[in-house]
């Protein structure tokens, strides 16, 4: 086995690590949000959910009515809460379908 050969290899497993990594962060990130406001929904915490999001609220923006950054809140939970069922079950069946493709290439690179 040559030196450039080796390094190919070693190269080559790197590349196979970061792409999962890389595929892992946007799993979570795009089950995440959804996850949370069904959670928010399920245990009905609109209210408390939309309190932190206004205190989270940069303090430079502060000349922001306090109305206003509430209302801003409240629709952010609410518009949240409808398509968290839809995000959740458009993402659901994005990733089976990236997976499946990703076992079936697999195997068939393993056939050839």
């Amino acid at each position: 086995m040559s030196i450039q050969s080796a390094y190919s290899i070693v190269a080559a497993s790197r590349m196979k690590i970061a792409r999962t990594v890389l595929l892992v962060c946007a799993l979570i990130g795009s089950l995440a949000p959804p996850i949370f406001f069904l959670s928010v929904q399920h245990f009905h915490l609109e209210v408390q959910t939309s309190e932190w999001l206004v205190s989270q609220w940069p303090r430079s923006l502060g000349e922001i009515a306090l109305e206003d950054r509430r209302m801003a809140a409240d629709m952010l939970v609410t518009y949240g809460e409808w398509a968290a069922a839809n995000a959740l079950t458009f993402a659901a069946v994005g990733w089976s379908v990236l997976f499946l493709f990703r076992m079936l290439k697999r195997s068939g690179a393993r056939d050839d």
